[in-house]
């Protein structure tokens, strides 16, 4: 690789670093392995959308991967930042979720109490009544079993 060098991507990729801060990028291999992964990537999202990235005229994905390192496209992120972003994405993903779930049960708990409003009330006095008549005929009818067996 002669243009951009490496020693141009290494002083891009810590950009913005204060005095005395370790350098995010210290050698020629981790801008190997970002421009790798950056390629990697490419590669992925071009077979996710069905195009040719060998066509004619396209440029290559370690290409585009290193010209976008060289642009500033790309931030190589230090161990701890990782870590802190991913935990940072994982709470808001978790603090999505918990609202997506929180505004569904308040969706179903008013389409519930909608049904019940639209239902109509069943009054179960009269029934009871029946069946209180039902269970004397039957209690009639223990009656005269026992008094036939006497």
């Amino acid at each position: 690789m002669l243009h951009p060098s490496y020693t141009e991507l290494i002083a891009k990729a810590n950009e913005g670093l204060e005095p005395g801060d370790e350098p995010v990028v210290a050698s020629r291999y981790s801008i190997v392995c970002a421009a790798a992964k950056r390629a990697r990537q490419l590669v992925d999202e071009a077979n996710k959308n069905n195009e040719d990235i060998l066509a004619e005229g396209v440029a290559k994905p370690l290409s585009d991967a290193v010209k976008e390192l060289q642009d500033g496209k790309i931030y190589i992120m230090t161990e701890e930042e990782y870590a802190e972003a991913h935990e940072k994405m994982e709470s808001e993903i978790d603090d999505h979720v918990a609202a997506k779930v929180a505004a569904k049960l308040e969706a179903m708990k008013e389409a519930a109490q909608a049904k019940k409003d639209d239902d109509e009330v069943v009054d179960f006095d009269d029934d009871e009544d029946d069946d209180d008549d039902s269970d004397d005929s039957l209690d009639d009818e223990d009656d005269e079993d026992d008094e036939e067996d006497e």
